[in-house]
């Protein structure tokens, strides 16, 4: 009987590894072009970096600029792929989604 699953969910399990693998390789390459888009943008404003830092500004004031910059755009990007996430999802979790009610401040719990 194991024998017979081994063949019948080979093709499955490899199929899930070859995902798994390629998300990997994908979120591995967002990754090295956020970095490359920061460093871009930091080697663009040394000057601007460097009279800020003259005039007095700390190194978490400069940050910030660089985040308000950035954050937006993740965070965008973030919402796209939760709702991408959510409209993948298969049937059956659909259905325990029905069946079973999340409270409100357990999605609320990481931003605390």
């Amino acid at each position: 009987m194991d024998e017979r699953l081994a063949v019948i969910y080979g093709s499955e399990l490899r199929l899930r590894k070859a995902a798994n693998t390629a998300a990997v390789l994908a979120f591995l390459i967002v990754l090295l072009g956020v970095i490359g888009l920061v460093s871009g943008s930091i080697r663009r404003r040394t000057r601007e970096i460097a009279i800020r830092k003259v005039i007095g500004a700390s190194v978490p004031g400069i940050m910030r600029l660089f985040l308000r910059e950035y954050l937006p755009v993740l965070l965008v990007a973030g919402l796209m792929a939760s709702l991408g996430r959510h409209a993948n999802r298969r049937p059956e979790q659909h259905q325990f989604y029905k069946r079973m009610s999340t409270p409100a401040r357990i999605w609320m719990e990481p931003i605390k």
